[in-house]
């Protein structure tokens, strides 16, 4: 059986030394998902550090991730990365490849990997009910929780408990969300 990953990145400020989060998602058995923060890192590096994780969980096993970052997922398929490595990874324009370390550990990951992986690009931020964008909002949503990203109240300052008390009623509703959708993906 196919494995299926959505990967999210999310920053808090998007910028070098903001703290940002990333998830993997398993649609098809939600008890594998995770995520986590970085304490300082912008949405690209949430982005790839995700693709990282996905590789490193499914090593042995087919799997499609569906990533909605163009940029990570260049970064990843070995769309740009046989160009950057011949020169000696520095882009075109003979700068040095930003986020350098994550793609290389990307990159080795590709290259031992034992199961075939493919890449699916979905739009991000889509209301739709198709399944790519489902099961990216809901990674979306985990990357953006473990940030804190759903915790900016303009003009409202939250104590510690306060973001931990609802960060945890938003990871109880989140739960109970995926347990409905494995419900209907296993109802297909």
């Amino acid at each position: 059986m196919q494995t299926i990953v959505a990967t999210d990145g999310a920053s808090k400020g998007n910028r070098v030394g903001a703290r940002c989060g990333w998830a993997c998602y398993f649609p098809n058995d939600e008890s594998r998902s995770v995520s986590g923060m970085i304490e300082s890192g912008s949405n690209n590096v949430g982005e790839l550090f995700a693709i990282q994780k996905a590789l490193e969980l499914t090593q042995d096993e087919e799997t499609t991730i569906y990533v909605d970052s163009m940029y990570a997922m260049k970064c990843s398929d070995g769309t740009w990365t046989p160009k950057w490595k011949s020169a000696g990874w520095k882009t075109a324009k003979g700068t040095p490849v930003k986020n350098i370390e994550i793609i290389q550990e990307i990159d080795n990951l590709m290259q031992n990997r034992t199961a075939p992986v493919k890449f699916i690009h979905v739009y991000g931020h889509q209301t739709d009910d198709s399944f790519p964008s489902r099961i990216n909002r809901k990674a979306d949503e985990m990357a953006s929780i473990a940030c804190g990203g759903n915790e900016v109240n303009e003009g409202n300052k939250m104590t510690e408990k306060d973001t931990k008390d609802s960060l945890e009623k938003r990871k109880m509703q989140l739960l109970k969300e995926l347990g409905e959708i494995e419900m209907k993906l296993s109802n297909m």
